[in-house]
């Protein structure tokens, strides 16, 4: 893929000659190795959708411990002491579908070149940290192919380059890329294609040198973000290639057959948990499709149509359907993970993990982007409590970002448009 976003930083860069394509490597840095300090969490798990809950049917009425289990969360009935709910966090963006992508970052795409770390989301600057530690920096999933794109693609995670990088969305697809070995042929392929990248990224290099000489001061700024980029890159095809002869784990898992989120979700659950349990990755993302049918559930309209509700009886059922679907397959996935042992931690890979749920839109039937849908386990927070803030107060969400980077043990002053750590949430 062209790394345009990289490249039109400035336009002299063009003019030189020295644009180039590469497969998709997203920025990285390698100075911060993942954390082992039993304190901070080990692994980040992502799941998102780009249709928001019905909200009084998510967010609890009443704040604290004492709440009341809401209607779409009665599947975590038994995980209550395990999560935390959020309420009245947003990233002050408005727009609906098309702020959606904004979800992980807090920053519009529009909005990028404006900002020190682009749209960065995330998984990807957490990845960008840990890279080199697993051997794949991170897992971007889908579960199901969608059928139409736009607002049935969340395009939940971004490089610092705001590129949006493209989720593997079909199971056995990612059962391949975790537990098969690659032929031989394959081997050899990507053994000349890192040679063939390394032999251009020495030519930038050499026609950089001479450049360099010719740049006024601020032209050299923009040079020098330039060259920050390629080294990136370089680094990570290093990076890359010294995992290329290991071997991937055994595994007795079938290859799963599911296309549809009906009959993937569970597999898309089920491989994602074996990538952590034999740390293929320390962080992974799952999106869910806007665009579902409904004819697996036995239903009249698809997932889009019924979140369009208007408060009609009939829809708000449908919708709930498709939401209390996502939210059991959760459930199911934190309770393996509480059941797993942690080998490293002397506990188990919940409280070594970050599960996070969330949306960029709170309620489809009114486009808004007010009051975002966030649930969060593990990672041996004070989980137990429904934390709901102020409304008028305007508690950026991106304060909670923040929170989840320190737990991760990357203590950075801000992240998105964070104005501090969430405040009554306890690190």
């Amino acid at each position: 893929m062209s790394l345009k976003k990289v490249t039109s930083r400035t336009n002299f860069i063009q003019n030189a000659g020295i644009l180039f394509s590469l497969p998709l490597f997203e920025s990285f840095s390698n100075d911060l190795s993942a954390p082992s300090e039993s304190h901070f969490a080990k692994r980040l798990f992502v799941m998102s959708n780009p249709l928001g809950m019905v909200p009084n049917a998510f967010h609890p009425k009443t704040s604290g411990k004492n709440y009341e289990i809401p209607e779409l969360l009665t599947p975590f009935s038994d995980l209550k002491n395990d999560i935390s709910l959020f309420s009245h966090l947003d990233h002050g963006l408005r727009g609906g579908h098309e702020m959606t992508h904004a979800f992980l970052s807090g920053v519009q795409q529009k909005e990028a070149r404006s900002m020190p770390n682009g749209n960065i989301t995330l998984d990807q600057h957490i990845s960008n940290k840990w890279a080199g530690q697993t051997r794949y920096s991170h897992l971007c999933t889908k579960a199901g192919r969608s059928r139409t794109g736009g607002f049935s693609s969340p395009a939940l995670s971004w490089t610092k380059e705001s590129v949006n990088v493209p989720p593997i969305d079909q199971s056995r697809t990612l059962f391949k890329q975790l537990f098969i070995a690659d032929s031989k042929e394959h081997l050899k392929f990507k053994q000349q294609s890192f040679k063939r990248h390394g032999s251009i990224l020495d030519a930038i290099h050499r026609q950089a040198k001479h450049i360099e000489t010719k740049l006024n001061q601020s032209d050299k700024q923009h040079f020098d973000q330039y060259l920050t980029s390629v080294r990136q890159i370089e680094k990570k095809l290093q990076l890359e290639e010294s995992w290329l002869n290991s071997e991937k784990p055994q595994t007795t898992l079938k290859e799963p057959t599911g296309e549809s989120l009906f009959h993937s979700l569970d597999d898309f659950f089920e491989l994602l948990f074996w990538a952590f349990k034999t740390d293929l990755t320390r962080i992974a993302t799952l999106e869910i499709p806007g665009d579902v049918s409904g004819s697996d559930f036995q239903l009249k309209q698809g997932y889009h149509t019924y979140s369009h509700h208007g408060q009609s009886d009939e829809n708000l059922s449908g919708i709930k359907v498709y939401e209390l679907f996502q939210m059991t397959a959760l459930a199911k996935f934190i309770r393996k993970l509480k059941a797993e042992p942690d080998p490293s931690t002397q506990s188990n890979m919940l409280d070594s993990t970050l599960v996070l749920f969330g949306s960029g839109l709170g309620n489809a039937s009114a486009h808004t982007n007010t009051n975002l849908p966030v649930l969060l386990s593990g990672g041996k927070f004070k989980h137990g409590s429904h934390h709901m803030f102020d409304e008028t107060q305007k508690t950026p969400l991106s304060n909670l970002w923040l929170s989840l980077l320190h737990k991760c043990g990357i203590n950075e002053p801000n992240f998105g448009r964070s104005t501090g750590t969430l405040r009554g949430f306890e690190v």
